[in-house]
């Protein structure tokens, strides 16, 4: 699986023309070709906590040190 993450400006309901910074979590699945964008308000471990909570496997990703978070859950 390979997974990435990126921020998006994201518009605030109350306050017009406001913004916050969110987040798209891509995952990739190669072999099934597979491809699905999550949107988390964060860009913490935390927010790849319910996505990767059953996953089994080799996880590929560009270095940015949450992953290490992930890849120590057990």
């Amino acid at each position: 699986m390979q997974v990435d993450e990126t921020s998006i400006k994201v518009l605030e309901s109350e306050k017009k023309g406001a913004t916050h910074i969110g987040c798209y979590w891509v995952y990739h699945s190669p072999l099934d070709g597979l491809v699905l964008m999550d949107y988390q308000p964060t860009r913490g471990a935390v927010a790849t906590k319910e996505m990767l909570k059953n996953f089994s496997g080799y996880l590929q990703s560009d270095g940015y040190a949450v992953y290490e978070k992930i890849g120590q859950r057990q």
